[in-house]
């Protein structure tokens, strides 16, 4: 809260300063004010980066270092899209971005997520895979490939991707829940449920640590009603 202040009274100051716009979004971010934490991106973006630079840094510093945080708050701004759940928006702030900065392998899995979530699974696991021959070791990659793969009924397939990302983080929640589901397809469903319990136990534990968001909801329950299915079975 201080620090939000902080950032308020900086662009009370200052309304074309990009970096309190910006450092405001991320706090309001965090606080899960998604709605509000997007003005701020939108303002942020839309600010002349090397005017911002040069008005806030008499002494030129910014000059000499690599101006890559920029695309960082595009980033932002599309993820707080998706918590909102504006699809078509989100996709095309990534296109957006990648026209304007170039193909990155984070830019690439955001588009795939944004694509399956919009039901084009073929270009989603398309736009995955690019992303993946860029950075292989990717968890966030290999579990949106895997979601594309489980929505084109190619389950074993899926669940490699699932336990390639599993590899480099067990702690996901909504990756075991994913995989629960893609064993309930191939019928095996002692192994859905073993899942489904570790899904559910990081998700209480994301919950008490307060990390817990819209988005998550959705595929827990996904994810119980999955499990109901495989019990009944």
């Amino acid at each position: 809260e201080e620090a939000l202040e902080c950032f308020e009274r900086v662009i009370n100051l200052d309304g074309k300063n990009a970096f309190g716009w910006y450092y405001k979004g991320s706090i309001l971010h965090s606080m899960r004010r998604y709605e509000e934490s997007l003005e701020c991106y939108e303002k942020a973006v839309a600010m002349d980066w090397n005017t911002t630079i040069l008005e806030n840094n008499t002494n030129n510093f910014w000059s000499k270092v690599e101006l890559a945080p920029l695309p960082d708050w595009q980033f932002l701004k599309a993820n707080a899209l998706a918590l909102l759940k504006r699809y078509e928006e989100g996709l095309e702030c990534v296109e957006k971005a990648i026209v304007k900065f170039g193909n990155r392998s984070d830019w690439l899995w955001t588009k795939a997520s944004f694509l399956v979530k919009l039901q084009r699974y073929e270009e989603g696991l398309e736009y995955s895979e690019k992303s993946l021959k860029m950075e292989k070791k990717n968890w966030d990659c290999l579990w949106v490939k895997g979601s594309a793969l489980v929505k084109l009924e190619r389950y074993d397939e899926a669940l490699e991707c699932f336990d390639k990302s599993l590899k480099m983080n067990k702690e996901n929640a909504i990756v075991w829940s994913n995989k629960g589901s893609a064993l309930v397809k191939l019928e095996r469903y002692k192994q859905a449920n073993e899942c489904f319990e570790k899904a559910f136990k990081l998700d209480i534990k994301k919950y008490e640590d307060g990390f817990w968001v819209e988005r998550d909801k959705d595929e827990m329950a996904k994810a119980w009603n999955d499990k109901g299915s495989a019990l009944v079975k």
